[in-house]
């Protein structure tokens, strides 16, 4: 669980980065 919690914050951040730049770009297809 510990490598979960470690994950999880540095996902949502290159989730959240990546989120806005597709909604930057447009691309509401690729928010996989």
């Amino acid at each position: 669980m510990k490598v979960q919690l470690d994950s999880t914050p540095k996902n949502s951040r290159t989730k959240r980065s990546k989120f806005t730049q597709e909604e930057k770009a447009g691309n509401s297809q690729t928010q996989d």
